[in-house]
């Protein structure tokens, strides 16, 4: 024999409902902000101007075309850098650590990156022909990555007048979990606080 009263399913649609939102409350993701500073703030961007250049970072999930395991272990910053001098200049590949709690990060080196996607392999191409196994199919997936890493990361070296470099930088992924960073951009802490 049930017993069913309006009271208590009344009770329970309460309680799965509450349930439901303090789950939904949990699981609120918070990112990176910039935090108010002696920069601008704009979409995101902490904006650093000097005499000769014009730098914008912000932390940016890294998205490959496949999803490689990339996103999960290491922590990225977009960055854009113009130079707005008359003269050709150098950015070094120590340029932009990061800091938190009084630990500094310098940016991993892309070599590195791609070897944590896969290293490159070679197919049978005495048998073109034969239809393209699953494996061959993951092999291009995870090479398509590999190109797409190339070309969407951040590079050092020259950056002549008047020109802009953008792209990625990767960080160990000890930093995600931090709730507020600290990026120098030419001498300057631009800071980023977790919302």
């Amino acid at each position: 024999m049930r017993i069913s009263t309006p009271l208590t399913t009344r009770t329970i649609q309460k309680s799965s409902i509450i349930l439901v939102f303090l789950v939904l409350a949990g699981c609120a993701i918070k990112r990176f902000q910039p935090a108010p500073g002696d920069y601008i703030i704009e979409d995101s961007f902490a904006i650093v101007r000097t005499d000769s250049l014009i730098v914008a970072i912000r932390p940016q999930v890294y998205r490959s075309p496949n999803g490689s395991n990339l996103a999960s272990d290491s922590f990225s910053l977009y960055l854009r850098v113009q130079n707005i001098s008359p003269k050709n200049l150098s950015l070094s590949d120590q340029s932009f650590p990061l800091i938190v709690d009084g630990r500094q990060y310098s940016p991993i080196p892309l070599n590195y990156l791609l070897l944590s996607i896969s290293q490159p392999t070679f197919w049978d191409w005495q048998t073109p022909l034969n239809p393209i196994t699953e494996q061959d199919r993951s092999l291009l997936k995870r090479e398509e990555d590999r190109y797409a890493l190339m070309a969407d990361a951040f590079t050092f070296g020259d950056l002549l007048s008047g020109t802009r470099r953008e792209g990625y930088l990767f960080y160990d992924s000890r930093v995600s979990k931090a709730d507020s960073i600290q990026v120098d951009i030419l001498g300057q802490r631009v800071s980023f606080v977790k919302r």
